[in-house]
């Protein structure tokens, strides 16, 4: 039976099939998009056309971060997010006055300040 060596730099685990010996094996990668927003409670409301299509809109009328102001170009993408958080309020979700155009790094800030506020 053919033997094959672990795929880590160095290692000369042998193996019976290839990949990673259970020294390397690397950790689960995580979940997909799909599961972003799992747990919510508006979680299903993201996976809508009703959502795309507000999305979208909200993306075509401002192709700029409100933040930053870094335009959306090849390799920039902007993300629509909830100025007030909707928690469970359907209109609220839906209501295009309640959503900014921005970029993922400044998205990513926004809600790192929101977890930061509600912790307190």
């Amino acid at each position: 039976m053919k033997k094959y060596l672990c795929r880590f730099p160095g290692c000369s685990a042998l193996l019976d099939a290839p990949g990673h010996c259970p020294k390397h094996k690397p950790p689960p990668s995580r979940p997909g998009p799909a599961f972003v927003n799992a747990g919510r409670p508006n979680a299903h409301l993201y996976n809508t056309a009703a959502w795309r299509r507000l999305k979208r809109e909200k993306l075509l009328d401002q192709p700029y971060c409100s933040r930053c102001g870094i335009a959306k170009g090849p390799g920039v993408r902007l993300e629509c997010h909830h100025i007030r958080p909707p928690r469970g309020d359907q209109d609220r979700f839906f209501d295009p006055d309640n959503l900014e155009v921005v970029c993922p790094a400044c998205h990513r800030v926004i809600t790192a300040q929101e977890i930061h506020r509600r912790r307190r």
